[in-house]
Order: structure tokens, then C-alpha cells, then sequence
């Protein structure tokens, strides 16, 4: 009797939960894709400078990023982390190249 009563919500149950497990196995599959394409990406000739950005004279950031994957990128994000005396990290800018 219980299980002719319930049986719709255990189907949806059982659907969801198969659901959520192929919704994390596809997620770790393209991560490691990822992974897998960040190696291939490389920094060159990179060096700081004074620049102007919106006419307003800051600190910038100079150099290349060199795709030489399969897949084409088209945002660039990075992290550029700003060094104390000590060695430790004062500050983080999340900066985005070609903008």
C-alpha cells in the first residue's frame, strides 16, 4: 500500500537523484578539460608600468597571453596578487586584458 501511494514521488526521487549525480559527473569532466586547457595557455614579456585607463593615470599591466590550446578563449580573467615586505599578499586586482 505504501509503495502504490508513493510511487509517483519515489519515481520523481529516484529521476532527481540520477539527475543530480550526472549533473556533478559532467561538471568534473569539464573542469579537468579546464585544467587541462589553462597549461597551454602561457604569459609573456610580462612587466608593470604607469597607464592610463578612462584618463586616469594607475598602475598597468603589460605583456601577452598565448593560447596555444585547441579551444578558443574568449575571457580572459586574472588575478594579479601585490606583495607586502614581508612576502605576503596586501592585495588582490582581478583584472580582465583587453578592456
Amino acid at each position: 500500500m505504501f509503495l502504490r501511494r508513493y510511487r509517483a514521488l519515489l519515481i520523481l526521487g529516484i529521476g532527481f537523484s540520477i539527475l543530480i549525480v550526472l549533473m556533478f559527473f559532467f561538471q568534473e569532466i569539464k573542469r579537468d578539460e579546464l585544467n587541462n586547457q589553462l597549461t597551454k595557455v602561457e604569459l609573456q614579456n610580462v612587466r608593470i608600468g604607469v597607464g592610463t585607463s578612462d584618463g586616469v593615470l594607475g598602475t598597468a599591466i603589460f605583456g601577452e597571453i598565448n593560447n596555444k590550446g585547441e579551444k578558443i578563449i574568449s575571457i580572459a580573467e586574472m588575478n594579479v596578487e601585490f606583495l607586502n615586505e614581508d612576502g605576503k599578499v596586501a592585495k588582490v586586482h582581478k583584472i580582465f586584458p583587453g578592456q
